[in-house]
Parts: structure tokens; sequence; C-alpha cells
């Protein structure tokens, strides 16, 4: 029998730094009768290439910079997966590379969710395969062959607690 369905509430970097907001965010995820809320922990670095070329330059990648401004600090999320748990709603993260996984496992989060983009990233498929938590994959925009390569992959490492996401 497949699982009920559970509503996530996305409240992914809508906080724009603001611990206030993100707290708000949770509590108007838990009135709507969201089962979960899921942030992004992204650490621009290792997400982004540093710099880019503009009009023949070589610039600092703006989007590092936007980012950063943007991003709450580590222990931020620890109290607000325990805000999160005191309104008794799940929480959790998109993770995008280790650092992300390592910062969301200290907030012992519900599930594990992949963006589209990592879906052919088996080394972080792995990594988040291996803590035993339920997994959220996103396919985006991927081809049925790319999502087939992956749930072949998910079989190769014993991986069957996850669910795919199509948006």
């Amino acid at each position: 029998m497949p699982n009920p369905i559970k509503i996530i509430a996305e409240a992914g970097c809508n906080h724009n730094g603001n611990f206030d907001e993100a707290v708000e965010l949770i509590k108007v995820a838990k009135n709507s009768g969201a089962d979960a809320v899921k942030f992004q922990i992204i650490f621009p670095e290792d997400l982004y290439i540093p710099y880019i070329i503009e009009n023949g330059v070589k610039v600092d990648n703006p989007v590092i910079a936007q980012r950063n401004a943007s991003n709450l600090p580590d222990e931020a999320y620890i109290e607000l997966s325990s805000i999160a748990k005191d309104l008794d709603i799940e929480f959790s993260s998109s993770i995008f590379c280790r650092k992300s996984l390592d910062l969301l496992l200290k907030c012992n989060p519900a599930f594990i969710k992949l963006a589209s983009v990592d879906l052919n990233n088996h080394i972080l498929i792995q990594q988040a395969a291996e803590t035993e938590l339920p997994l959220i994959l996103s396919t985006g925009f991927s081809s049925k062959e790319d999502i087939m390569h992956t749930l072949d992959f998910l079989d190769s490492i014993n991986c069957s607690n996850f669910s795919i996401l199509h948006c």
C-alpha cells in the first residue's frame, strides 16, 4: 500500500537570512496544515563557480555574495528544527553538498530532499542514502533515461527508502 500523502511546505530560502522570518515560515506552514516544512541549506562556495566572465573580464560570481547575504548561520537551522519539533511539524531541507548534509543531520530531519540538479550526483545521493533517512528526489526536467539511471543506481546501493518527485 502506498504511503499516505504528505504535504511539505516549501520555506526554501524565503527567510532572506532573517531568523525571525524563518520562524514565521515554520508557523505559517504549521497553521496551514502542512505535515512538514522544508528549507534549503546552501553553501554557495560549494555550489557555484567562483567567478564569471562579463564583457571579457573575470569577476566574482555575484550569486555567491547574494546567497551568502541571505544565508542563516549554521546554528540557526538547528534552532529552527527545535522550533519545528515544538510546533509538531516535521523539519527538513534540500541539500546540495556534503557540508549541507552534515548540517542537516544535526537537525534530526524527517527526510532528506535532493534537488533535480543533483539527480545524477551519485556521490551525494549515496551519502544521503547512507543516513537511512527517507529521500525525496526531484526530477525537474530530467529525461526518463536520467530517472531510470538514478533508479538503477539506488537499486545498486540497496536504497529503497525514497520517493520521486516531479514538479
